[in-house]
């Protein structure tokens, strides 16, 4: 079934987009494991922690900005 889901969704050609932007062997590493979530919980963590990534890197650009000025 799930053979099914990267052919349907295209995540294939979505991961090797990703893997391109890895600035790391780590996050390249992870990228190869990310599998699809069914799991409402677990979808729902995700995207929380995803959503706190994105407001520490945002965050984090304005300190360094506002250091340099």
């Amino acid at each position: 079934m799930e053979a099914k889901f990267y052919k349907v969704l295209e995540l294939d050609k979505i991961i090797d987009m990703l893997k391109a932007k890895a600035a790391s062997s780590l996050g390249l590493s992870m990228i190869e494991k990310l599998r699809p979530m069914s799991a409402f919980e677990e979808v729902k963590t995700a995207q929380e922690e995803t959503t706190e990534a994105q407001s520490i890197l945002i965050n984090s650009v304005r300190f360094v900005r506002r250091g340099l000025a």
